[in-house]
């Protein structure tokens, strides 16, 4: 009875012995294919050239010797790429597929990674990119070993200035507003600057531009990405009728708000200021007329003592 006993023992144990045996031959012959990518330097310039990265896949067959023949029907593999990246990326890979067939020493294969952006890629967020896919080799199992890229978007420029009005009125002496509406359309925070334009002050007239403005990006998640801003020209007085126009250009200069030294463009704007009507003098100036006025009397006063 107890030799019985240990009989059975040893054939469990030979059993168990077996079955791991077999397990462990059937996850060594499952083949593996390494993705590899290089990374590439500098940034990619949305609605620009694409970025291109160079990769490689390794596909090794550890344990598969002597089991599989070249050129058996099930010696043959497939891998298919795929890409797994923001709505703002389009990737493209070349090639997204690649078939062959078993090597005892392995095989190497290359392709490539094309990065093309839109405008809503967020300026200078570095975002990882996986790169992946899925393979078949004969009856038995391949895994594909994913890697990751990294993306880094450029600074897009792009915005609208838009006047609510191109012509202004005002008497002698009035101050004539044109509303300036700046949008920001670029993938970043954009600092816009206003100056006057070279075409000359026309006599009598002054004018000053808007302070800094500094708008933020959607595509970065800000919200304020519009304003309006007030360009004033001051109209001459002199005594009399007053009739003169005065055409005055403002600059609309852009750059990256947290980097100035990255620009982008200068928009221009056109303004005609019409100053026309009797100047008034005020207040002041008619007090000012009185005291002279008493001054000059109570000196011919004094002059008779």
């Amino acid at each position: 009875m107890m030799a019985r006993t240990r009989m059975i023992a040893l054939t469990t144990l030979a059993v168990a012995f077996g079955l791991f045996a077999v397990a462990g031959a059937a996850s060594a012959q499952e083949a593996q294919a390494n993705i590899d990518c290089n990374q590439m330097s500098g940034e990619i310039r949305p609605l620009g050239p694409p970025g291109t990265y160079n990769c490689e896949i390794d596909v090794i067959f550890p344990g598969i010797g002597g089991t599989i023949q070249a050129g058996e029907p099930a010696s043959f593999y497939t891998i298919t790429l795929d890409a797994d990246a923001p709505a703002w990326a389009d990737i493209t890979l070349s090639p997204s597929s690649i078939s062959d067939q078993y090597n005892q020493d392995g095989n190497t294969h290359s392709f490539t990674v094309n990065v093309a952006l839109t405008q809503r890629a967020p300026a200078f967020q570095a975002t990882s990119v996986t790169i992946d896919g899925t393979a078949t080799f004969g009856n038995q199992g391949m895994e594909v070993a994913p890697t990751q890229i990294t993306v880094t978007p450029g600074y897009f420029n792009l915005y609208n200035v838009r006047l609510d009005s191109t012509i202004g009125q005002g008497g002698p002496q009035d101050t004539v507003r044109f509303p300036i509406t700046v949008d920001n359309f670029s993938n970043g925070e954009t600092r816009f600057d206003f100056r006057l334009g070279e075409n000359g002050m026309p006599e009598g007239f002054q004018a000053v531009p808007p302070e800094p403005l500094v708008l933020q990006s959607e595509a970065t998640g800000g919200e304020r990405t519009r304003d309006t801003v007030n360009f004033e020209v001051y109209t001459p007085f002199h005594n009399g009728y007053v009739n003169t126009i005065a055409a005055i250009q403002l600059h609309v200069e852009s750059s990256y708000a947290p980097d100035t030294s990255i620009t982008g463009t200068t928009s221009t704007v056109s303004t005609l200021t019409e100053a026309r009507g009797f100047y008034v003098p005020g207040p002041g100036a008619a007090l000012a007329a009185l005291a002279m006025v008493g001054a000059i009397g109570l000196g011919s006063v004094v002059r008779r003592d």
